[in-house]
């Protein structure tokens, strides 16, 4: 029975990821309560636990793995872009057969107001503080600190954030968020269904 209700995840999730336009973006948002573009998957299969906190947006084919006992935590206001893979687990390697050798858990935390370009790989070990930035194509599996500008294989800090007078404060932020998204959402919702509130797990 546990095997069956997998595969049904399975099936619903691939299905609500092909869904294109603002309505597929809406049902995902429901679902994941997060605001994901075609292509998104979260697994979290065998006692896999995924943390997120609010007005966070993934962009095509984002991939977040916390399968296999694994944890991922990721502050708000995050942007994650095209193609970026966030997995926890990893396959243990000590015997010869490696396919045969099941996994080890890992994690994963994503502070606030982040920004991951397209095609980065998050592996165990990732721990980014808040306003971080990681250039496109990188892999991290190691501790970014705060307003940290980082690119590479693996990843490395190349310069600190620089932050001018006008800077948002976090209230401002999530209020311009919010209004953006508000507007778009108006336009569909109203024949979908009512519009339900969406509570969010916070870090």
């Amino acid at each position: 029975m546990y095997y069956l209700v997998n595969e049904l995840r399975e099936w619903q999730d691939s299905i609500l990821s092909l869904i294109p336009g603002q309505i597929g973006k809406y049902l995902r948002k429901l679902r994941y309560k997060l605001i994901c573009d075609t292509g998104f998957c979260l697994r979290t299969i065998d006692n896999g636990k995924v943390v997120h906190g609010h007005d966070i947006y993934c962009n095509k084919n984002v991939v977040i793995d916390a399968s296999c006992n694994g944890q991922v935590y990721i502050g708000s206001w995050t942007i994650i872009g095209y193609n970026v893979v966030i997995r926890t687990s990893n396959h243990n390697i000590e015997n010869q057969v490696i396919l045969h050798n099941g996994h080890k858990a890992g994690k994963v935390i994503i502070g606030n107001n982040c920004w991951i370009g397209a095609n980065c790989v998050l592996l165990d070990g990732t721990i980014l503080g808040d306003n971080v930035v990681i250039g496109a194509g990188a892999v991290v599996n190691s501790e970014i600190p705060s307003d940290s500008i980082a690119i590479g294989v693996p990843a490395r800090v190349i310069k600190k954030r620089i932050y001018n007078e006008t800077t948002q404060t976090e209230e401002d932020r999530t209020m311009a968020w919010r209004n953006q998204t508000q507007h778009r959402s108006n336009r569909y919702i109203r024949w979908i269904h009512k519009p339900i509130p969406i509570k969010h797990n916070s870090l």
